[in-house]
């Protein structure tokens, strides 16, 4: 057998054959990784060209960012899951992910098929991984439902300014948040004229509880985080209100979408689009509004792609 043969036998039994294919005949203006394709300008990777190539799965597995507190998240989720397996006639099961690490290699390897992604990430999902968002959470006046930077100190800080954190440390999340890293570095930078690492200094918690809770119990000199964070921990009971103050308050960053692989059934993504817009239970994940609206990618998340550019950063698909 010829080598190309041999090579492309090889990747049709890996199902890549038609993504390679497809991703080579891709015009010069799409913006994907290697193997995706946007022949339609709508920056998400269109559906293989082979059928063959499409993925139906049953049970079909969802999933949600990782929290603290899984088992409470998934016994949350329960009605919408069922709401889910009512519609579509088929198993839906709720994969809990040890990490977010663990979540987005279990969306890669296909084991996860519907999901939210953190906020930060979405860009780079949609570019290197080929997530296609279709439903975005939307508040009850049909507004896109979000979330905000804050900047928070200790209660009895002498910090009241985002100016005063010139000289001092800024503790971040990690590198793949929006409120808990992009939209601080890019606006502190814009707005205040201070970088990081030389007008203030940086460290990281992990978690934008970590940071939350830091900074209450005085180990954190300031923190950028998540306002729904913040929000949920008060609505617990796990938050003294009085233990923090909020000196920094962001424009609106969208909720995560729930989305899918492009390699998804075009049958089913139209199934479960129009399940998620019909959804009118109970509020089920911490990065919720009250409904959902079919999202409109290159519209809902332009403000976080100029952000991810304002702070240099371009997905990579390494």
């Amino acid at each position: 057998m010829r080598p190309d043969a041999l090579a492309r036998r090889t990747l049709l039994m890996l199902g890549l054959a038609p993504l390679v294919a497809q991703g080579a005949a891709c015009p010069p203006a799409a913006r994907l990784g290697p193997g995706l394709c946007d022949a339609n300008g709508d920056l998400l990777a269109d559906a293989p060209a082979d059928p063959r190539q499409w993925i139906d799965p049953n049970p079909l597995v969802m999933a949600d960012v990782p929290t603290s507190d899984m088992n409470a998240r998934a016994a949350r989720a329960e009605p919408f899951r069922q709401h889910l397996e009512r519609l579509l006639q088929r198993r839906v099961t709720y994969f809990i992910a040890r990490d977010y690490a663990d979540l987005i290699t279990a969306f890669h390897a296909q084991r996860v098929h519907l999901l939210n992604v953190h906020t930060g990430s979405v860009e780079q999902e949609v570019v290197c991984g080929g997530y296609v968002p279709i439903a975005q959470p939307i508040e009850p006046d049909g507004e896109l439902a979000g979330y905000r930077m804050e900047i928070v100190v200790p209660a009895d800080s002498p910090l009241r300014r985002v100016e005063d954190l010139k000289a001092r440390t800024l503790t971040l999340v990690d590198e793949r948040s929006a409120s808990g890293y992009k939209l601080p570095r890019a606006l502190l930078e814009r707005e205040f004229q201070m970088r990081a690492g030389r007008e203030y200094q940086v460290n990281f918690s992990g978690r934008h509880d970590n940071s939350i809770m830091g900074v209450a119990n005085g180990l954190y000199e300031a923190a950028a985080v998540g306002s729904a964070v913040r929000t949920d921990l008060l609505r617990q009971k796990l938050l003294d209100p009085d233990s923090l103050r909020v000196i920094y308050t962001s424009p609106l960053l969208p909720h995560s979408p729930w989305g899918v692989s492009h390699r998804l059934r075009p049958q089913l993504v139209e199934q479960l689009r129009k399940a998620l817009v019909a959804y009118d239970g109970p509020d089920h994940v911490l990065q919720s509004g009250s409904r959902f609206r079919a999202a409109d990618y290159r519209r809902d998340w332009g403000f976080m792609r100029e952000l991810n550019r304002s702070v240099g950063e371009q997905p990579s698909c390494r």
